[in-house]
């Protein structure tokens, strides 16, 4: 009985056994296994919040040369892209700053809000991905305005979002916002974003002017002093920063 069974089961043991030796002679070289495939977006979104506090930016904008034109050359050019109404990223020096930690956006004044969105190969958001932004002053002068973000907001939110303003220290001109992101396959995805910043002076109607002291007392050498107050305010009477 034992005979019969293993002249059942030879063809099998056999067809092992040549399988077991096909494998320990195979001399193929491993190869690594390629990385996935990945693919990123990055979408860029801008805003002035508050705008009545400053002053509301009306201008044509659009492809180069639009920011010349008045209103009536705006909506008749037919060569350039031109739109009439308010740019979403052109605001005043107004001196945003120190407003990240602030969570009510109507406490937080005037300022330039940004919205940076990390989406995937599938249009679905990323969580928990680190961008980098890096501002460029296109100007002959050292930048001093910057993208800053709003508090526990350094990284993407479960809607790929990170959100943040521009501080701008009083400097206004054109910059380049550069934003990047860097995956697992060390591949590296960017996107750049221009602003303009505008001068306060531009929306300035008053300056008020007060004296610490009406009397000035002359010292022995016949020198006085005094404290001079200067304020200056926008049509509805806002007192402006970084005039």
């Amino acid at each position: 009985m034992s005979i019969n069974l293993f002249n059942k089961y030879k063809i099998s043991l056999i067809s092992i056994l040549m399988l077991l030796i096909s494998l320990s002679c195979d001399d193929q070289t491993p190869v690594d296994a390629q990385a996935p495939t990945l693919d990123y977006t990055i979408i860029i979104q801008s805003e002035v919040q508050n705008p009545l506090e400053v002053g509301q930016i009306i201008m044509c904008f659009g492809d180069d040369g639009c920011s010349e034109l008045n209103g009536n050359e705006c909506e008749s050019e037919e060569e350039l892209d031109c739109i009439w109404g308010e740019p979403t990223n052109v605001a005043y020096s107004a001196g945003a700053k120190n407003i990240e930690d602030i969570e009510v956006l109507t406490d937080r004044g005037y300022h330039l809000f940004f919205e940076f969105k990390l989406r995937d190969i599938d249009g679905e958001p990323v969580e928990g991905a680190s961008l980098v932004a890096i501002e460029d002053y296109l100007g002959e002068d050292t930048q001093q305005g910057q993208f800053t973000v709003f508090q526990d907001n350094d990284m993407t939110n479960s809607s790929g979002i990170i959100n943040g303003y521009w501080e701008d220290n009083g400097q206004s001109g054109d910059f380049m916002i550069t934003i990047k992101y860097t995956d697992e396959n060390e591949d590296i995805y960017s996107i750049q974003y221009p602003i303009t910043i505008l001068p306060t002076i531009d929306v300035v109607s008053e300056v008020t002017i007060e004296l610490e002291s009406s009397q000035i007392f002359i010292l022995d050498e016949g020198q006085g002093t005094t404290t001079v107050y200067a304020y200056d305010e926008n049509l509805t009477n806002k007192q402006l920063e970084n005039y």
